[in-house]
């Protein structure tokens, strides 16, 4: 059986850029979300739905988009579309895990080790105590920098490091962001910190960077990744889920260091999507197989003015409720209309209020 899925829709799906749009040509130009750079993608809706990087070479039809997306393989994919189309799709569950050929308990002590051998800046350190961080809290959640691409003397001693503490030359075999290249281990080179995410069980299951220097499409966060590279897997982007000690109250909001912020700062437990589109299933997963049965949800609010947020962000809503789960949404859009960007988020409008206590 034959299925096409419509490349625009897994554009949205994923929260993938779109550059520039030529509908009467049938295509368009889009950030590519396999590469670590500034590199375009061509994709090419109507009824072909194909794909194709210029720079790293990843292309194929809509099935073999969601297969790299997921890190699945295209029968997976495949069979994942079917089921979305035939309306019995359901969340990925933890025995799935094997299907990604990712092992997470690796990942997790891999990481883990990983950040031991890292010391934060004091830049770095003071953009999360301006954000309304403590210095305990900074230090538990394991925030630190990369290492930057002149730097490989030291990234070099790093890896140097992991694979003597393991006692292993293969141990970086399927862990994200680190690849071999003329037969030596390396690891993504970034300017920026790391921003650790926590699975459901509490494994450091990947890490988002936050950027020194934005792009030049404004874009701030990426994926620890090393996907561009033959035989590295791609990053899992599913949920971020912080404890916080002794509350009942879950929050829900999109961005892990957005997150991070808010559970510091409400004392709350707090589920986040990497992107207001993204993981959808997953939100609901969690929920009810921890028997959730109320939540808080804060959404930027340029969902107010940004018509694909609004729907992405009503989807999630709707999703939530029809499990029979009540929503509590959190709003300050009459103080975002009066003030801005500089409250768009639930971070930025904590510490609004906090600064003026």
């Amino acid at each position: 059986m034959d299925l096409n899925v419509d490349m625009m829709e897994l554009l949205d799906r994923y929260n993938v850029q779109v550059k520039r749009n030529y509908p009467g040509k049938g295509y368009c130009l889009v950030q590519c979300p396999f590469c670590l750079g500034e590199s375009t993608m061509s994709v090419t809706y109507a009824e072909k739905n194909l794909f194709n990087c210029f720079k790293c070479g990843e292309k194929g039809n809509s099935i073999s988009f969601v297969a790299r997306m997921e890190n699945i393989s295209s029968k997976e994919a495949y069979i994942l579309e079917l089921k979305k189309e035939n309306g019995t799709h359901k969340a990925f569950t933890a025995p799935e895990v094997e299907k990604r050929k990712l092992d997470y308990t690796q990942i997790d002590r891999v990481y883990r080790f990983f950040l031991s051998q890292l010391s934060l800046s004091s830049k770095h350190k003071q953009n999360l105590l301006n954000r309304g961080l403590n210095e305990e809290t900074i230090r538990k959640n394991g925030y630190k920098p990369l290492i930057s691409y002149k730097n490989k003397k030291k990234r070099q001693e790093i890896i140097r490091a992991i694979l003597n503490h393991f006692k292993s030359e293969t141990v970086l075999e399927g862990i994200p962001g680190f690849f071999k290249t003329e037969d030596k281990w390396d690891f993504m080179a970034s300017d920026g910190f790391l921003i650790p995410l926590l699975n459901e069980y509490q494994q450091l299951y990947a890490f988002q960077v936050r950027l020194d220097k934005s792009f030049s499409d404004g874009r701030k966060y990426i994926y620890f990744s090393s996907s561009k590279y033959e035989g590295s897997p791609s990053v899992y982007g599913g949920i971020h889920v912080r404890r916080y000690e002794g509350s009942s109250t879950y929050l829900i909001t999109e961005g892990a260091l957005k997150g991070d912020v808010a559970s510091f700062l409400t004392g709350s437990n707090i589920i986040t999507i990497q992107g207001i589109g993204a993981s959808h299933d997953n939100v609901v997963e969690y929920l009810t197989k921890n028997n959730i049965e109320k939540v808080k949800f804060a959404p930027d609010m340029d969902f107010t003015s940004n018509e694909k947020v609004r729907n992405s962000t009503i989807a999630l809503y709707k999703k939530i409720t029809e499990n029979k789960i009540y929503v509590e949404i959190l709003s300050w859009a009459s103080l975002y209309l009066q003030e801005g960007d500089i409250v768009k988020g639930i971070d930025d409008y904590l510490l609004y209020l906090k600064k003026r206590r």
